[in-house]
């Protein structure tokens, strides 16, 4: 499974992957599952949401980072 856009901390403010469903859909969900955008427990969890037919993007704070604490205020 290959993400189509990823954002760093340092140069977005956050850590992140987008992951598109295949199929046309108006549905998306922003996953923080587990200390890493890119890991077994993240990737597991865009496929289940891709089966409900919704887009996925997975955050954390950075690379390793359990501390959902830090992210940017918009």
């Amino acid at each position: 499974m290959k993400y189509e856009k990823h954002f760093e901390a340092d140069t977005d403010g956050f850590r992140g992957s987008y992951y598109p469903c295949k199929e046309k859909t108006d549905k998306a969900f922003i996953e923080m599952f587990g200390d890493d955008t890119d890991d077994y427990l993240a990737k597991r969890g865009v496929k289940w949401f891709h089966s409900l037919n919704c887009s996925v993007m997975t955050m954390s704070p950075d690379k390793k980072d359990y501390g959902h604490h830090s992210y940017p205020c918009f």
